[in-house]
């Protein structure tokens, strides 16, 4: 699934065919993305490997392949994507990370928002 943002419209499209899959002002993202991905799991019979720390919260969140979110950490309205690791007591809200690796070295298309390279992530704030 392909997820952009403009300002308050949200489009979901299917990276591989292409096919428009929703797009209007008050979209339910995660919802959608949930039951496409538990839809995709069951019929492969397998799951994606995601741990949190029971004291961690994770609210309206995204989370990729790979994810860890230890002690204490607080993620909310955020996209994690494949291998991110949250530290113990980190707060993320309204951003998107990246393996700090993926980026690393790389030029930034014209406009890309601007990150920052927080231990081994980069995390883009999606707040306007």
């Amino acid at each position: 699934i392909g997820i952009t943002n403009q300002r308050e419209t949200a489009v979901l499209w299917d990276r591989r065919t292409g096919e428009l899959l929703e797009t209007r002002a008050e979209v339910d993202v995660l919802g959608h993305v949930r039951h496409r991905a538990t839809s995709r799991h069951a019929r492969r019979g397998t799951r994606a490997s995601r741990r949190s720390s029971t004291s961690a919260e994770v609210n309206e969140a995204i989370l990729w392949d790979n994810v860890i979110v230890e002690d204490g950490a607080r993620v909310s309205r955020a996209i994690l994507a494949d291998s991110v690791r949250i530290p113990a007591g980190a707060i993320i809200e309204n951003a998107a990370i990246v393996c700090a690796s993926l980026v690393k070295g790389k030029e930034p298309p014209p406009k890309a928002l601007k990150g920052e390279f927080r231990e081994n992530n980069f995390v883009v704030s999606l707040a306007g």
